[in-house]
């Protein structure tokens, strides 16, 4: 996996509210640019090229494996033109709801509320589905998204507008900020990674995501 020794970015979120904004907003690209470095073009090859991000919302970053995991997630408001290309594009693969029995979210006890990290989620393990008779869907905790998506009360903590398509997951370690000796995951699944799409069709947003753990 490429690594920039430069990009140690803990967390962040950048709000773009305007095309104008975002268009003036080189540091922006840079940064969108390096994170795509760094993860690799294998990992990311679903999030959107540069040129396209007139409309995004947000982006969150945490490369520095805190709480033993990283990830990419990139919001963007859409049309119903684009979501209808998007379902389309992706037509021979699953969608999932969050009350599919075998999703399972990284790191599902991560609130905006417990951060920084405090003993109260030491120790603590992601919620395994019990009623699961096949494998498991792997998708983020989007614990650190904007309010107007927020779900407290769901494993994905978006609300339950949003859906999942699952394009890749892997089992085993691909990258050296995870500690192998430590994971809040059930046994068959410690370490791994998982990259799709959160899509809100009510709401005309997407959300591309690449998370590893």
């Amino acid at each position: 996996m490429k690594k920039l020794l430069f990009v140690n970015i803990l967390l962040f979120t950048l709000f773009l509210t305007s095309c104008s904004k975002f268009q003036r907003n080189h540091k922006f690209i840079k940064d969108y640019e390096k994170c795509i470095y760094y993860f690799g073009e294998g990992l990311t090859s679903h999030f959107p090229a540069k040129d396209s991000l007139k409309d995004v919302h947000a982006l969150s970053i945490d490369t520095m494996g805190y709480y033993n995991a990283e990830h990419l997630y990139v919001l963007s408001t859409t049309s119903k033109k684009e979501m209808e290309n998007l379902k389309r594009k992706y037509i021979n693969k699953k969608i999932c709801s969050i009350d599919d029995s075998c999703i399972i979210a990284v790191n599902d006890f991560i609130t905006e509320s417990n951060i920084p990290f405090s003993d109260e989620i030491k120790d603590k393990k992601s919620k395994i589905p019990l009623l699961c008779k096949s494998h498991y869907i792997i998708i983020p905790n989007f614990w650190s998204y904007l309010s107007d998506y927020r779900d407290n009360t769901t494993i994905s903590k978006l609300n339950k507008n949003f859906k999942y398509i699952i394009l890749d997951s892997k089992l085993g370690l691909f990258s050296n900020k995870i500690d192998s000796t430590f994971s809040s995951m059930p046994n068959k699944i410690k370490h791994g990674y998982s990259k799709g799409i959160a899509f809100n069709e009510k709401e005309d947003v997407i959300i591309y995501w690449l998370v590893l753990w």
